[in-house]
């Protein structure tokens, strides 16, 4: 399901139908924020399980874009998961945020030479940076959760 929700100044009321979504927007949120930030046990099956898929919708890839202001600037987060027919877990397909158009972290899912290989990289706040290949990627967990705490990547 694809839809836009823009929230102005300071949002008091968020009013719709019974059925309409309300509840549902603030559940994503939950859950984007559990899994960005590494709550607990956040990988991807336990916080985006195959039953939160549409029931009518037939992909089983979900797509999440989430613009925020914050710092001065904008952030444009982005997420895809696979979800498999099968009873394997779930993996995150690409993961990217940037801020005011420049890269923060990047995670993707490629083929190469006939195999799936995953990398991850992270972005200092020099916007010339070309960004630094993580070693260890987990395609069950936001890289933006495993990336430690340093002065020269303040836009995470």
């Amino acid at each position: 399901m694809n839809f836009e929700i823009k929230f102005k100044d300071n949002i008091s009321l968020f009013l719709g139908a019974n059925g309409s979504g309300k509840t549902t927007v603030f559940q994503v949120l939950r859950k984007l924020r559990k899994f960005i930030i590494g709550d607990g046990d956040a990988r991807v099956l336990q916080v985006f399980p195959k039953t939160d898929l549409t029931r009518w919708e037939t992909r089983l890839i979900q797509k999440f874009e989430l613009d925020l202001e914050g710092n001065g600037g904008i952030y444009k987060y982005s997420l895809e998961i696979e979800h498999q027919e099968d009873e394997k877990p779930p993996k995150v397909l690409s993961e990217k945020l940037t801020f005011d158009n420049h890269p923060v972290s990047d995670f993707g899912i490629q083929e190469q030479e006939e195999k799936l290989v995953a990398q991850a990289s992270i972005y200092k706040d020099d916007s010339n940076d070309t960004g630094s290949v993580l070693p260890v990627v987990d395609s069950s967990r936001s890289v933006i959760s495993v990336v430690p705490e340093r002065r020269d990547y303040q836009g995470i």
